[in-house]
C-alpha cells in the first residue's frame, strides 16, 4: 500500500498563511513592530504547519492507509522548463506580478522545501517513515506518474487537487484519489477512456495551467470530438482552423456591409441572425477571429469575400499542449 502526496498541499498552505490576512503575515507584522519575538514567530509557524501535517495524517487514516508507505512529491525548481520549451506561457497565470517577462523555458520557481526549512521543518523528515521525492528538473506530477507507472498493480491512493493525475488510471486501474477533503472518483461523465484524457484537455484547455486549448471550442465540444474520433490524430483538420483579418480589411468590409445592408433594407437583427455576431463586429470596423464553422456561415453573405481573411491552423500547437498534459510525460521517457 502506498500513499502519494502532491507537495502542492504544502505550497497552498504556505501561500494561505503568507497571504495579507494570513496567520504568518499577521505574526510577522507583529515581529516587525516589535510586538512579537522572532523565536516566538517560528514556534507558532511550526505549530501551525504541524497542525496541517496532523490533518493530512488524519485524512490518510480515514482513507484506510494508516499503515501504508507515504511518499511526498515536491515540484522541482526548474520543473516547468521542459514543458516551457513547447509553450512559453505554461503556468504564466501563477507567476508573481513582479515578473515582467515570463518564459517558462527559463523560469525557476521557489523551492517549497526551502520555505519549510525556513520555519524549522525538515522536508525530508516531516514524519517518521515518510519519504520525500525531489528532482529539480521535474514537477511533482511527473514524480507521481513515474511511481505509479513503476507499480502498475499496487494499491495506491493519490492525495492531490490536480485532475490531470486522473489519467494515470490507464497505468493502474486500481488507483484511488483524494482531494485532501474527501475521496473522489475519477470515473466521470466524459464518456471516453482516460487514454484520451490529454487529447481532450489539449482541445478543451486548462485554465489552471494557462493552456487555452482550441480557439472557441470549450469542454463540451471537446468531449464530443474525443468520443467520436478518439485521439487528436483522428480529429478533422477543420477543428484546428481559425480565420482573422487585418484592421485595414475590417474597415473596408465595414463599408461594404453598410452599403449591402442599406441596399437590401436589412436590419442589424437580421444581419446577426443570418451571418452571426462576427458580421456586426466587422460592421463596426473591428477585427475578428472565427473558427471555421463561423467563418463558413459568414461567407454565405454575398457582400463579403474570402480574400479579406487569413487562414491559420492550431494543430501543431494543440499537439504540443497534449505533450505538456500527458502523464507519464513523453518528455521524460525514451519512447517520446
Amino acid at each position: 500500500m502506498y500513499v502519494l502526496v502532491d507537495g502542492g498541499f504544502f505550497v497552498s498552505r504556505l501561500a494561505r498563511n503568507w497571504a495579507p490576512k494570513g496567520r504568518f503575515r499577521r505574526w510577522m507584522n507583529k515581529v516587525e513592530r516589535g510586538r512579537m519575538n522572532p523565536g516566538h514567530f517560528y514556534q507558532k509557524a511550526r505549530k501551525s504547519l504541524y497542525g496541517e501535517l496532523n490533518y493530512l495524517s488524519m485524512r490518510i487514516k480515514q482513507a484506510g492507509y494508516a499503515k501504508a508507505e507515504i511518499h511526498i512529491m515536491f515540484d522541482g525548481t526548474e520543473g516547468r522548463q521542459a514543458r516551457g520549451k513547447l509553450y512559453s506561457q505554461y503556468k504564466a497565470n501563477r507567476v508573481p506580478q513582479s515578473v515582467e517577462e515570463y518564459d517558462a523555458a527559463e523560469y525557476s520557481i521557489r523551492d517549497s522545501r526551502q520555505e519549510l526549512r525556513s520555519v524549522g521543518m525538515d522536508p525530508d523528515n516531516l514524519r517518521s517513515g515518510w519519504n520525500s521525492h525531489y528532482d529539480p528538473a521535474k514537477e511533482a506530477d511527473d514524480l507521481i506518474a513515474e511511481f505509479v507507472a513503476a507499480n502498475p498493480d499496487a494499491d495506491i491512493i493519490i492525495f492531490t487537487q490536480d485532475s490531470d493525475l486522473y489519467q494515470l488510471v490507464s497505468c493502474n486501474e486500481n488507483l484511488r484519489f483524494h482531494n485532501f477533503t474527501e475521496e473522489v472518483n475519477p470515473i466521470d461523465a466524459h464518456g471516453f477512456s482516460f487514454d484520451n484524457y490529454a487529447d481532450w484537455k489539449a482541445l478543451a484547455g486548462d485554465t489552471s495551467d494557462n493552456i487555452p486549448g482550441v480557439f472557441d471550442l470549450g469542454p463540451r465540444k471537446a468531449t464530443q470530438l474525443v468520443i467520436e474520433h478518439g485521439s487528436l490524430e483522428n480529429i478533422p483538420m477543420s477543428v484546428f482552423n481559425y480565420y482573422t483579418c487585418t484592421r485595414t480589411s475590417a474597415l473596408l468590409m465595414s463599408e461594404m456591409i453598410k452599403i449591402y445592408q442599406e441596399d437590401n433594407s436589412i436590419t442589424d437583427a437580421t444581419l446577426k441572425r443570418k451571418w452571426g455576431a462576427a458580421i456586426m463586429t466587422l460592421k463596426e470596423g473591428n477585427v475578428v477571429r472565427m473558427n471555421q464553422s463561423k467563418f463558413e456561415k459568414l461567407m454565405t453573405c454575398e457582400a463579403l469575400s474570402e480574400d479579406y481573411f487569413q487562414k491559420h491552423s492550431e494543430k501543431e500547437t494543440i499537439f504540443d499542449y497534449r505533450t505538456i498534459i500527458k502523464l507519464p510525460s513523453p518528455l521524460y521517457t525514451k519512447d517520446i
